[in-house]
């Protein structure tokens, strides 16, 4: 490849760089992402004209990405919203029409780029700074989640019998990035790691049952991390246990006790408008709730910016459209990935067990990078065979 051609590629992808090594470190990094959406786009058009626009328009997940992105906007028109989850979704939406395919090369370089730079955030947020349960700029549990997506990428690689360099490169990964995730100190995303990484290795286990050898790295590698940390995850799970006795009590006022809150609350504010959800109206109508005494004063004073749960969240502000919609993301990708007869599958039902169980308990999908990080990665893979 020409240095020109090189040039021009590492311009096309800069939104991919950009997530890897800035999104989560610079302030307004999700703005600055439409900025690198649009470079790309605008120099994808002008080298390439409409060439992969026309490849990537026959992805059915695409199209679902586009269908949700419209949905969202009309819904911002009318009754308001967040502006970052709908620029973070319009800009990854329209530079996937004329992004140029992911290749293992790519891809791996980019989960190794990421990884390293997670790590050594994390590492200085949680040992230099000594700030426990912090990941700078970015809110924690999707930066988490950000951090569990390049390790399903790293299990990808090893699941997948690649050579010993992207296997050497896949185990780096993995320790980087189970460090970030462990100093995260994020329960619910923790528990979506272990049901997205059994979930890659028994569909892998369909195709192919000669995984013992890299079950056993992984399991090796996981048990050594764990050992390492274990005095923050015992500390972790002994408050877990503390918050779930105050419950038993009838302290609601724990982070446990106000997400249940607001499981509750929820069903009164969705059926203010059960079919396209109430927008950012929720927020008032939780002060008339507590107003007829149906919330505490707790979670009033919470005034929580969301529900705790992608489905619920989404269910209050979107309606049952919106669930719908969120459903289709989680799903469409692998049934794109099962049409096209994707190398990558097992990756993509990873990820999308990693989003589905993180939204049990947070919204991944009302958070900019983790929208960017879902669409941008889930998209090309699901339409594409393993290239070199």
């Amino acid at each position: 490849m020409k240095i020109k051609e090189k040039f021009i590629q590492c311009i096309i992808f800069s939104p991919y760089l950009f997530l890897m090594a800035g999104i989560n470190f610079i302030p307004n990094g999700d703005k600055k992402m439409v900025i690198f959406c649009l470079i790309s786009i605008i120099t994808s058009v002008i080298y390439y004209n409409a060439k992969y626009l026309k490849e990537n328009i026959k992805n059915p997940a695409l199209w679902i990405c586009t269908l949700l992105a419209i949905y969202l906007s009309i819904s911002y028109s009318i009754q308001d919203g967040s502006p970052s989850l709908l620029r973070a979704f319009l800009s990854a939406v329209l530079v996937m029409f004329f992004i140029p395919p992911l290749s293992n090369k790519n891809l791996l370089f980019l989960a190794t780029l990421g990884a390293g730079c997670l790590f050594f955030n994390s590492v200085y947020q949680s040992f230099y700074l000594d700030h426990s349960r912090s990941a700078g700029l970015a809110n924690v549990i999707p930066y988490a989640t950000f951090c569990s997506t390049l390790f399903l990428i790293g299990i990808y690689f090893i699941i997948k019998n690649h050579d010993k360099k992207q296997t050497s490169l896949a185990i780096i990964i993995i320790i980087l990035s189970t460090t970030s995730v462990i100093l995260s100190l994020s329960r619910g995303v923790w528990l979506a790691l272990v049901v997205a990484t059994f979930a890659m290795i028994i569909c892998q286990f369909l195709r192919s049952k000669k995984l013992w050898k890299y079950i056993s790295i992984i399991f090796i590698s996981g048990i050594s991390i764990l050992y390492l940390f274990k005095e923050p995850i015992l500390d972790r799970a002994q408050e877990t246990i503390s918050e779930i006795h105050e419950i038993q009590n009838g302290n609601l006022n724990t982070s446990i006790g106000l997400r249940l809150q607001m499981w509750k609350a929820s069903y009164f504010i969705a059926k203010e408008n059960l079919l396209f959800g109430v927008g950012s109206q929720h927020q008032s109508i939780l002060n008339k709730l507590y107003d007829t005494g149906k919330i505490s004063n707790d979670l009033l004073k919470f005034q929580p910016q969301h529900y705790h749960n992608q489905l619920i969240d989404s269910m209050v502000k979107y309606g049952l459209i919106g669930v719908f919609f969120i459903i289709l993301l989680y799903l469409s990708p692998i049934a794109t990935s099962i049409y096209y007869k994707s190398d990558y599958t097992t990756l993509i039902v990873g990820i999308s067990s990693l989003y589905l169980i993180a939204g049990l308990t947070d919204v991944p999908l009302n958070h900019s990078q983790t929208i960017y990080i879902y669409i941008l990665f889930m998209v090309p893979l699901s339409s594409m065979r393993k290239t070199s």
